[in-house]
């Protein structure tokens, strides 16, 4: 299915809210072998990275690292893919460094000397579900527990670790009856806060204990994404849904809603315009129950912007 994908960026300052436009122009050296599916930017603003190929998939991806200014790839080098919920998510630190979940581990890998060092490791039945680190590389991991009973990678199972990691050694770990599909963890205010299945938000401090009262965002959506502004807004998308009761570890809706952790009287919801749906293939096999027209594939934040490419 062809996708038109639009940039919109939010700007996001107490109740005042704007979107514009971007259309930068790209300075490519030779055309890619598959599409892009990620890029990042590292810290220093030296280096950015692309993702190309299927993160989840056998035949794996290709990540390059290029030189920020002059546009030039320096390195690159392929990964093998696993098809957990929270693989294949990377972040790229500076001096080449990624780090790469897979199914039951972090990595450490460095695009320029490819040595590879592991910060974190989990065995059946946990699988790792998301992960952010602090401005001094701390880690904090959430894992999706399985059981038996579950079969299949994206069942739900309403158990879930949430780890604090320091100095690649585990400090506190906790347990909970929902799945933890997004983290974020906000330096300014030291607090981690966590998006669950029942939409709801929960927030804790370094140690994992309960800092305030959690929040309700939906009754039944998955929040896919979350973010803790330093004056203590909290911004949250919903999953896309997936079969009768699970939810789409990768793709979001085009809604967002915010809400004010010293205000409980605010309340925002920013709904992306709809587009013209392209026609449906009356042999494409579909997962989904409709055809949504505003799904959010990425969102990046920067400062005080958001960035969201959704089509």
């Amino acid at each position: 299915m062809n996708r038109i994908k639009i940039i919109f960026v939010l700007s996001i300052l107490l109740c005042f809210f704007k979107t514009f436009g971007q259309n930068p122009i790209p300075v490519l050296q030779k055309p890619f072998d598959s599409g892009i599916e990620a890029i990042k930017i590292s810290p220093d603003r030296n280096h950015f990275i692309t993702v190309e190929g299927d993160v989840k998939s056998i035949g794996g991806f290709d990540v390059k690292l290029w030189d920020y200014d002059s546009k030039i790839i320096i390195n690159q080098h392929h990964f093998e893919g696993e098809n957990g919920i929270g693989s294949g998510k990377i972040e790229l630190l500076n001096n080449g460094d990624i780090i790469l979940s897979k199914n039951q581990s972090l990595v450490r890998f460095n695009l320029l000397s490819k040595v590879s060092k592991e910060l974190f490791k989990v065995k059946w039945p946990e699988f790792i579900h998301d992960y952010k680190f602090t401005e001094d590389y701390n880690i904090i991991v959430s894992t999706k527990v399985y059981s038996e009973k579950e079969n299949d990678v994206y069942d739900i199972t309403n158990q879930s670790s949430l780890y604090v990691v320091e100095n690649e050694k585990i400090k506190t770990k906790k347990e909970f009856k929902f799945e933890i599909p997004t983290i974020q963890y906000n330096d300014k205010l030291k607090t981690i806060v966590i998006g669950n299945n029942k939409g709801e938000a929960h927030f804790f401090d370094f140690n994992l204990n309960e800092t305030q009262e959690k929040l309700a965002f939906f009754k039944k959506k998955a929040i896919s994404f979350i973010y803790l502004t330093d004056t203590g807004y909290v911004l949250v998308n919903p999953a896309l849904p997936f079969g009768k009761k699970g939810y789409s570890p990768d793709l979001k809706e085009g809604i967002f809603k915010i809400l004010n952790i010293n205000d409980a009287s605010f309340l925002k919801t920013i709904k992306l315009p709809n587009q013209d749906a392209p026609k449906k293939d009356p042999n494409e096999i579909s997962f989904m129950d409709f055809n949504p027209t505003n799904i959010v594939k990425d969102i990046i934040v920067n400062n005080k912007n958001i960035i969201i490419s959704y089509g």
